[in-house]
Order: structure tokens, then sequence, then C-alpha cells
């Protein structure tokens, strides 16, 4: 099955860095940036203004252009997929739209999110899963200021995800698991992407200038979990997060934009798995192999020509690959080999938990 190339455009391309003037990007500029304390956002609107019921033009603003960095990440990364925050992830969905829209009425102050995609999930008991996920998720936004920060929480009041489709499977026996259970296609679907979608997520300004975005609700005075610090100020952060992969699968993030005279920065961590495979590939080979592991469970190497880099990740060995790139749209691939151990090693077929940390930016 061929998938149509995911929409992009110039606005797309790089959201952590999208130039504006305007007050509400002031108050929800989305690039990553390292702390520089001084007069904040909240300083200069007040938290009184943001709590003011009465005050719902800007706040409603406010939520729009929240909203519309919610799709853009949504549309550029790929989204991790978890049952719950504590959880570990188990696959990945990769939006090809997004869409939002704010309900006219501001006394409700919803906000409707429309969303198309595909993306797969890995579980002991099905194997790898590759499913089409078209939906509709409707958000009550709460606003909060704690402290130093104010804290913007979007809970899910509906979720549609009836047009879930399942297509494809690991093997002839997780789909006769599948039937055993009862589940059918689109219940199972249903069950995968709202656990995801239930989370909703959180957006912070904290009061020194620095904006942070999350899945999930984040409790006052904590912050979301990011397994690196920004070290680089001239180095856009595309994702820092934590994946955990299966032997014998894989995990893609892409595809994100690379700018004449960039490199790519990234940096690893591996905990469990003796080594998994880190590539940097074009986003046409990404393509290809994820239309392909999402078909069929394909998980294959690409012919040495087209990584434009590639390295071995080892246990407790932190990571650097940075490379210089020509301009364009890249992924980076994950891919944990069926071990090579004997199968009585303790940490053969242990998950491969890898934290890392992408950037883009100027070549040094």
């Amino acid at each position: 099955m061929k998938f149509p190339p995911k929409k992009r455009g110039s606005n797309a391309k790089r959201h952590w860095r999208v130039p504006t003037v305007l007050l509400v990007a002031v108050i929800f500029s989305f690039r990553c940036t390292p702390y520089n304390r001084g007069k904040g956002a909240l300083a200069v609107v007040g938290a009184g203004v943001v709590n003011n019921a009465s005050n719902k033009s800007l706040r409603f603003d406010i939520l729009k252009f929240t909203l519309k960095q919610f799709c853009r990440e949504l549309t550029t990364i790929g989204t991790p997929l978890r049952l719950t925050d504590d959880q570990p992830v188990i696959g990945r969905y990769f939006a090809q739209e997004c869409e939002s829209t704010s309900l006219e009425d501001l006394a409700d102050e919803k906000i409707i999110v429309r969303f198309s995609g595909r993306g797969y999930v890995w579980t002991s008991a099905t194997g790898r899963i590759g499913f089409e996920a078209p939906g509709l998720i409707e958000l009550a936004p709460d606003f909060r200021v704690f402290e130093d920060a104010l804290h913007v929480y979007f809970r899910p009041t509906l979720i549609d995800t009836t047009g879930f489709r399942l297509i494809g499977v690991e093997s002839k026996l997780s789909e006769a698991a599948i039937a055993v259970s009862g589940v059918d296609e689109a219940e199972l679907g249903a069950r995968i992407i709202a656990a995801q979608l239930n989370r909703g997520f959180t957006a912070i300004r904290y009061d020194d200038g620095y904006t942070d975005f999350s899945l999930g609700l984040v409790g006052a005075g904590e912050v979301p979990f990011r397994p690196f610090a920004i070290s680089h100020a001239a180095h856009a952060s595309i994702a820092n997060g934590r994946t955990e992969i299966a032997p014998a699968t894989t995990d893609l993030l892409g595809a994100f934009a690379v700018e004449k005279g960039e490199e790519i920065v990234l940096s690893l961590h591996l905990e469990g798995a003796e080594s998994v495979e880190v590539s940097i590939v074009s986003a046409q080979a990404g393509e290809r192999l994820l239309d392909g592991y999402i078909t069929s469970g394909a998980s294959y190497r690409l012919p040495s020509g087209e990584l434009v880099a590639t390295s071995h990740l080892q246990r407790e060995q932190p990571l650097q690959l940075r490379k210089t790139v020509p301009t364009g749209e890249y992924f980076v691939v994950f891919r944990y080999p069926v071990p090579s151990s004997p199968i009585s090693e303790p940490l053969a077929n242990l998950p491969a938990r890898i934290d890392y940390l992408l950037q883009v930016g100027p070549a040094l």
C-alpha cells in the first residue's frame, strides 16, 4: 500500500523557530532555548490578565496559537504512543494532516482537532501492528498560574477514532490472537489511540521567557521529562525524549527539515540492550522504511549508499552523531537486530531504552 506524501510547507519546516512579533507569539514561542533569566511574558502581561475570566479574547488567542504548534509537533517528528504517562513507548503515530478549529462560542472554550495518519505499535501479545487512524478530539482548555509558570492544560472531552483500520500485522499468529480475543480492528484501534489522546497535553510558559510543551498533563510545580539538557543555544531542539524497542523491531523519528549550512546533532544513551543501530537517512528513504514497516513489518537495512550517517549505540556508552547535510528533510532510524548472543545471555533479549536529543542548527 502506498501512502500519499506528507503535506509540508514553508511554515511547517522549522516550527521551533517561527519568527513573529505578535503578542501571542511572545507568550508562546516554541523555540527551545536555554534559560535566560529576565523579565518574562507573565511579568509583562500579568497573571491576573491571563486568569481573568472576562478576558476571553486574549485567552482564546493563546489557545489557538498553542493548538497550531500542537499540529506542527504532530506532523513533524512522529508522536510516541504509550498507554499511560508511566508506561514505556509501544509505538509511534505519524500524522499526515492535522487541523484545529476553535468553536465560535467563547463561553465554552472548546477546540476541535482533526487529524489523519498512520503508525505502528508493538506488544509481546500481538507483535507489531501497523494501522491507519483518522480521528477527532475535542479539548477543553484550562489556565493555571503556579508561581513563575503559566500552565495551559488541554483536557479531552470527546475522542472519535472510529476510522481506525488495521493494515499490517507481524504474523498470522497476531491476526489469530486478535480474533480469539474478540477485539475487532476498530475496537483495538480506538483503545490504542484513545489511550494516547486521553492523556491530553500541556503548554508551560515560564516567567523567564522559556516555553515547554508536553503530551500528558504536567502537575503544578513539575516539569516535563527531558533526558538531555539543552547545551547549544544556536541549535533548535527538534526532539528530546525516550523510546523503547524490542528485539527485531524499529523506531523512526521524522521527517524533520534541515536548511542550507546546517548540521544534524544527535545525542544518544542506551540502557537494557547490548547495542542498537542508529542511522540518519533522507526523507525519501525514511518514508520507504516507514511504509514497509507499517504494512509488512519489514525491518530491512538500507543500502550503504542511502545512509547519510550510521553508527552502533552501545549500552551505557553515550554517543553523539554530528553530520552536516544538504538542504532537505531527514529521518532518524533506530533498529534493534535480533541479538547474536546465546539465549542464555541475561541481556540478550532485553528491550532497548534509548534517550535521544535531536538538534538542528548552524554547522560548527
